[in-house]
């Protein structure tokens, strides 16, 4: 099984993401936003989702993060994380959302931003894209005005950059791990970098993730979400 599945609790030997280690994951129970490490009390913070509509049942997922971003230092915290379970409507994926959110004492009020893939996952009508069905279902849950999916950036290199992005910012510990995200850590402990049950976390994290760790990125306006 080691041989042919890498069925073993440890890193990958080739996992893409090198610098993931579990110095990388931080404790912190849901909503304890003091705990984030290297977080400074006070912090402007900004919220995020980050979703990958996967094609293949069960590859519908969602991260949640949180991250401050100034001159002189970045640093991200994915906090959670919803997989789904099997063969899941647009509607039940919503109401996972949302309960990620409520967990850490948010509602969708408090999202900043959100990434969607342009992939449909069987999910999209025939007049709208499966960002847009996501935008009425949460927003027919009623819990706080969301701000509009915008897509993914994709296209030739992407993978590999977003990658190299991610590895880069948990090897200068800019970015850490809750380790109630099992998904997340799962998949950065595993991926090699093939289109395998773990690539749709790695996507999610990645989409929402790049333009803020990036270091060539532009700066973006923080604004405070705890005290």
């Amino acid at each position: 099984a080691q041989r042919r599945d890498a069925a073993w609790e440890g890193p990958a030997p080739d996992r893409r993401l090198a610098c993931f280690d579990d110095s990388r994951v931080f404790r912190a129970r849901p909503g304890a936003w003091e705990a984030l490490p290297d977080c400074p009390p006070g912090a402007e913070l900004r919220i995020g989702l980050g979703a990958d509509h996967g094609e293949l049942t069960g590859r519908e997922a969602w991260v949640l993060a949180a991250w401050t971003r100034t001159a002189a230092w970045t640093a991200a915290w994915i906090l959670d994380c919803y997989e789904s379970p099997g063969r899941t409507t647009v509607g039940d994926d919503a109401h996972a959302v949302v309960a990620m959110l409520s967990r850490w004492g948010l509602d969708l009020g408090a999202v900043d931003e959100a990434v969607g893939d342009v992939n449909s996952a069987g999910k999209s009508s025939r007049m709208r894209s499966v960002n847009e069905e996501f935008e009425a279902a949460l927003r027919r849950l009623g819990v706080g005005r969301a701000p509009p999916i915008r897509s993914a950036v994709k296209g030739p290199g992407s993978v590999a950059h977003g990658a190299h992005v991610l590895d880069d910012a948990l090897g200068r510990g800019a970015l850490w791990v809750c380790e109630g995200a099992d998904p997340v850590i799962r998949a950065f402990r595993r991926w090699s970098g093939r289109d395998d049950e773990h690539k749709h976390v790695v996507d999610a994290s990645r989409y929402l993730l790049v333009p803020v760790l990036d270091r060539t990125a532009a700066l973006a306006a923080p604004r405070i979400v705890r005290g």
